[in-house]
């Protein structure tokens, strides 16, 4: 019963909405390309193990904050994040790096 309270009230404006919010972050992504080493598909345009894998090393959030703060003490250092992580650590750096902000 719970579960399908979340999906009729939860999930049903999350699927409603996800084109809009991946055409947003694609076209934020698609700004951030030419400094992208690795200019593969756009959020729009991926699978959803893609999607996931993408959002788990955090640079969707990092180019948002990194576009969107205009103060210099908080805008995100691009040095300071990995945008291939290899290991835990690396994305554990992506995540501290950005909660600080």
């Amino acid at each position: 019963m719970i579960r399908s309270i979340f999906e009729v009230f939860a999930m049903h404006d999350v699927q409603v909405l996800k084109p809009k919010i991946l055409a947003w972050v694609s076209s934020i992504v698609t700004y951030f390309n030419p400094f992208r080493a690795n200019k593969g598909p756009l959020p729009s345009q991926m699978s959803n193990r893609q999607f996931y894998q993408f959002y788990q090393t955090g640079l969707p959030l990092f180019y948002i904050l990194h576009l969107y703060i205009r103060e210099g003490n908080l805008k995100p250092d691009p040095a300071q994040i990995f945008e291939f992580p290899q290991t835990k650590q690396e994305l554990y750096n992506n995540l501290t790096v950005l909660v600080q902000i």
